[in-house]
């Protein structure tokens, strides 16, 4: 569903080939402002908070639009502060909410790839799921995708990862980075 999008995860760039990553207590402005703009919203676990239902609700709210393409970046990390518990129990809806609507959900995922692998195979999620920023070694790699995880990789990669993932599909995307997607694209060296 986003293969025609050579930038799926931004929160600099705009473009109709760009997904904007939009936060949603943002939404509703940033829509009025660029009516056009895919765009993607979900709760990012570092910012996983007790009242985060109010901002789900807005996701849901906009997740029917048109204009969301993706739900996410939402995920797991067990390396920030926010209760991994927690974290979990918000992913789980954001999986529900990405089935509803049929979209693709944009995964954040750090030191918690068993428990992604283990919601994906009680979830069988008919959705893409994308880990965005994906920086791990071939070997991780080989298993998302022989799970049907898809891959994206920015501006930091692993080169044996980048080599590997040559032979199969993946997605690109400029995150926070300063350069442009055609400059990250670039230093992969992957023709247009």
């Amino acid at each position: 569903m986003l293969k025609n999008f050579e930038d799926i995860h931004s929160h600099r760039f705009l473009g109709e080939k760009t997904i904007r990553n939009v936060f949603p207590k943002d939404t509703e402005k940033f829509i009025k402002q660029y009516p056009h703009q895919p765009i993607s919203i979900g709760i990012h676990p570092w910012f996983v908070s007790n009242d985060w239902e109010k901002d789900f609700l807005l996701i849901e709210k906009y997740a029917q639009s048109n204009q969301v393409v993706a739900i996410g970046e939402t995920g797991l990390d067990k390396k920030c502060k926010i209760s991994f518990e927690l974290q979990q129990h918000v992913f789980k809806h954001h999986i529900l909410l990405s089935e509803k609507f049929h979209k693709p959900l944009i995964l954040h995922i750090v030191s918690a790839y068993d428990e992604l692998l283990h919601y994906k195979k009680i979830y069988k999620p008919r959705q893409q799921w994308i880990i965005h920023g994906f920086r791990g070694n071939e070997m991780l790699a080989k298993q998302l995708i022989s799970n049907n995880i898809h891959i994206s990789l920015g501006e930091h990669y692993n080169k044996k990862t980048l080599d590997l993932l040559k032979q199969h599909s993946f997605f690109t995307e400029t995150d926070e980075s300063l350069f442009s997607i055609k400059e990250i694209k670039e230093k992969m060296n992957i023709k247009e």
